[in-house]
């Protein structure tokens, strides 16, 4: 168990403004200046990341933070890291029992078809010593989406879009604690985790496309594997699909 390692006893750095919480994350790291695990949290970001070369909007009502850790400190060996945006995202769901939620593959926690929360999975390596995992996370909260991009406006919700009153700091609050708990559950190879992935599947049986590199490659969703990856029918057969930036069509 990891409990002496869990997140709501890491240390939480505060900022009112970063270019991007796991930029901040990743210099703090590599320059040494800070030991993992810890949490880097900024009201606002100037040049938020998404997965691929996607930028992340947000403003000073999104929830924005960075966690950084050593995964086999905490119980996780290397086969298991694949899993982590996952257990994050079901930490999420947890934090938000009054919601209906749901995954949608590979970092995405969507409610309907809108997005309300990005994970962003990334590694630091560090010459001699483990690699640490940044997990940079985004939540609207209460975000202003009028005030967004169009793109963005279109395809986003809030929590507060759904009538719920909280803060971003109630929520980190919620969001650590079921993140130990899905932490804990992951070193212990819970089955559990894999049925719920699946269960809260937001592409279940749909056609899909995903870039992977230059390919790209399409069929009918079937399922998320318990290694977390998904699987798909395709023309050609079943494939398994490991990582890969899903296209939204406009």
């Amino acid at each position: 168990m990891i409990t002496p390692h869990r997140p709501t006893t890491w240390p939480i750095f505060l900022h009112q403004s970063l270019d991007s919480t796991s930029n901040e994350t990743r210099r703090l790291v590599e320059s040494c200046q800070e030991h993992p695990p810890f949490v880097v949290v900024a009201r606002t970001q100037t040049a938020g990341r998404g997965r691929g070369t996607n930028s992340w909007w947000s403003d000073d009502e999104s929830l924005l933070f960075t966690l950084a850790f050593e995964a086999e400190s905490l119980g996780i060996s290397p086969h298991q890291e694949p899993r982590l945006a996952l257990i994050a995202a079901l930490a999420v769901i947890d934090a938000l029992p009054d919601l209906t939620l749901a995954i949608r593959w590979p970092n995405d926690v969507v409610a309907g078809r809108k997005k309300l929360c990005g994970i962003l999975p990334e590694k630091i390596d560090r010459p001699g010593q483990a690699s640490i995992i940044a997990l940079g996370i985004g939540i609207n909260v209460n975000t202003r989406l009028d005030d967004a991009p169009a793109e963005i406006r279109d395809h986003a919700t809030s929590i507060a879009a759904f009538g719920k009153a909280t803060t971003c700091e109630a929520m980190l609050d919620a969001f650590l604690a079921a993140f130990c708990e899905q932490l804990n559950l992951l070193a212990c190879e819970s089955g559990d985790q894999a049925a719920r992935w699946n269960m809260l599947n937001a592409l279940s049986g749909d056609f899909i496309r995903i870039r992977q590199g230059d390919a790209i490659i399409s069929g009918t969703v079937e399922a998320i594997e318990p290694d977390g990856s998904l699987r798909v029918a395709t023309s050609n057969g079943p494939m398994t699909l490991h990582g890969g930036q899903l296209i939204h069509d406009r």
